[in-house]
């Protein structure tokens, strides 16, 4: 866990990812992960990037509360330099509504990003925003 520094953002998302979907659940990388998304998370910068590792964190059940509140505020700033893809703001709020830290008025902002690819929609991104709100 002490090697998670030499890792770009694009890695740290794919490992954590990979880690949530293994649904290996250690507390001792949990907390390395953590202290690691805190210190970096300014790096994060891709929808990609972003989803994966909001995603990951919330299905590893990282319960840092500032944590979250950071990524919303990054993830807010960023959907004002690059385009969110539906699919990807479908994946966000269905984290974000996992680990219960946004408000209505965060997930609106959120939900109307996603109105602007809404009609490129699949079925599971519309059940994701919908269950999420």
């Amino acid at each position: 866990s002490s090697h998670l520094v030499y890792l770009t953002s694009a890695h740290l998302s794919m490992l954590a990812s990979a880690v949530a979907k293994a649904e290996v659940h250690d507390a001792n990388f949990i907390a390395a992960l953590t202290r690691e998304l805190k210190a970096r998370l300014m790096e994060f910068h891709s929808p990609m990037e972003i989803t994966m590792i909001v995603n990951a964190s919330s299905k590893l059940r990282v319960t840092d509360e500032d944590l979250y509140r950071r990524f919303l505020s990054h993830i807010q700033q960023q959907m004002g330099h690059e385009a969110f893809h539906v699919r990807d703001l479908s994946v966000i709020v269905q984290a974000i509504a996992r680990v219960q830290c946004a408000d209505a008025s965060t997930m609106a902002k959120f939900t109307e990003c996603a109105s602007k690819t809404l009609p490129q929609a699949t079925p599971l991104e519309l059940a994701r925003l919908m269950h999420a709100c």
